[in-house]
């Protein structure tokens, strides 16, 4: 009878080991889909973030940022939040152009869902394409052999209490 036991023990052992080998995998997988957060940035990494933005005038306005992906991983760098999208277009005025973006709803680097509305697009093989002339440093790119084949995403990201913030997505292409 503990030979029965014993046996049917180790069956059920060398069984479940291909479930936690698949579940573990999932788990990792699922992990790089969402944003790791860094918020509580210095000065100096938030100039860091202006400079991968393009936009070093952002310096003071970056809030957060997150990184996703494991090989080629996707940066989005976000503002602080604004009252309203009228106080974001005052603050950076090439941003007026938003009523003639293109929108679609997504969430944010925390998951918050949000209207998005995609200003400009800037990529290294296409230049520059959307309606606001964004005052974008390009001189690090020619520079830095590392962000050479990059797409830089510009938006407005609204919330549903009408807040919204100013966000760049960093990505390969």
């Amino acid at each position: 009878m503990s030979s029965t036991i014993k046996t049917v023990g180790n069956v059920i052992i060398i069984a479940s080991i291909p479930v936690i080998v698949i579940v573990l995998f999932y788990s990792w997988a699922y992990s790089l889909t969402g944003f790791k957060v860094h918020k509580n940035l210095s000065h100096e990494e938030k100039a860091s973030q202006a400079e991968q933005a393009l936009m070093p005038e952002l310096t003071d306005y970056i809030d957060r940022y997150g990184l996703r992906g494991f090989q080629d991983i996707d940066l989005q760098i976000e503002t602080i939040k604004f009252d309203s999208i009228d106080e974001l277009v005052e603050t950076f005025p090439y941003l007026a152009c938003y009523e003639n973006a293109e929108t679609h709803e997504g969430n944010d680097v925390k998951n918050n869902r949000a209207t998005i509305y995609e200003i400009a697009t800037y990529s290294t093989s296409n230049g520059r394409t959307g309606t606001s002339r964004l005052p974008l440093d390009t001189s690090s790119i020619n520079s830095d052999s590392h962000n050479k084949n990059w797409t830089w995403k510009y938006s407005i990201y609204e919330y549903k209490d009408g807040s919204c913030r100013f966000v760049i997505l960093v990505m390969p292409y």
